[in-house]
């Protein structure tokens, strides 16, 4: 039997999400060819039937992934099952990627046939424009960047990306990005991260700096959070606030910005000994 319109779009949305899942992994970390794990469910999939797991779940979806042991781990909450305060905050933010495709629209009309090249960490895959915006309605991927862009722009001719769109047919491009990609100093500059072989002696040593002084500022921030979480633990236990008014301090999003930031400091420090700060940092976020 044929599947339906909308089962092409959905299995079409659910291979962008994992695309988008693939790219938010750091450059630099290992990760095995094809193997996923979408928790809670133990077994390892190939990427083509951890797509399809994807696409029969119910939606709307917020994913995130990290590495373990070189497998691609997948978590997806439901947006209902959100908390109140945090449901709104990821509804605005799905209301301003509204105009993702604003741009590529513009240009070539509104064809829902229009190809879309999607790319992260080596993945791609090529979808309608009607299957990404099925993407963009049913799923929410923390923690990683994204943009699209048209395929045909003029300023990124050779790029090897923009090449294969085009050889695809592809008019738009979406592009998923680690957060470990760039790195801000706490002097105002960004640099791509890993740092590039032209990076100066002074460009690196500002980056030194600024991890030693996130190390620091942030391990003051999990302390914080760590004291604050244990008095409302003892409140509860001793009756004088009620049990259900119990918070986790330490949010889902901190600990996993912390987990990024912790390994661009293993990475930058490799071959060397990691500066004091840095190293109760990282300790500190294994214990989060």
């Amino acid at each position: 039997m044929s599947a339906t319109i909308d089962e092409i779009f959905d299995a079409e949305a659910a291979r962008v999400a994992l695309v988008a899942l693939f790219g938010m992994v750091p450059s630099y970390e290992p990760l095995e060819d094809d193997r996923v794990r979408i928790s809670p469910d133990v077994a390892v999939l190939s990427r083509d039937r951890a797509a399809r797991l994807l696409a029969s779940m119910p939606k709307p979806l917020i994913c995130y992934a990290e590495t373990v042991n070189g497998v691609l781990e997948v978590t997806c909450e439901l947006l209902a099952e959100v908390a109140d305060d945090e449901r709104f905050e990821r509804t605005a933010s799905a209301d301003d990627r509204e105009d993702l495709f604003e741009e590529i629209v513009d240009r070539y009309g509104e064809d829902d046939t229009l190809l879309i090249g999607a790319f992260g960490r080596g993945e791609s895959a090529f979808v309608s424009l009607a299957s990404a915006r099925r993407w963009l309605r049913d799923y929410e991927i923390e923690y990683a960047t994204s943009r699209a862009d048209d395929a045909n722009n003029p300023k990124m001719r050779s790029n090897p990306v923009y090449d294969e769109a085009l050889r695809h047919g592809a008019k738009g491009i979406l592009q998923f990005e680690s957060l470990a990609a760039h790195v801000a100093t706490i002097d105002g500059a960004d640099f791509l991260f890993p740092l590039p072989a032209s990076a100066s002696p002074e460009d690196r040593r500002r980056v030194e700096r600024s991890f030693m002084e996130m190390a620091k500022h942030l391990l003051l921030e999990i302390n914080e959070a760590d004291e604050l979480a244990a008095v409302e633990r003892d409140l509860v236990e001793r009756s004088e606030i009620p049990a259900d008014s119990a918070e986790n301090y330490s949010s889902h999003g901190d600990v996993y910005v912390h987990k990024v930031i912790a390994s661009q400091m293993r990475k930058f420090f490799e071959r060397r000994e990691l500066p004091a700060e840095c190293a109760a940092f990282i300790d500190a976020c294994r214990g989060e």
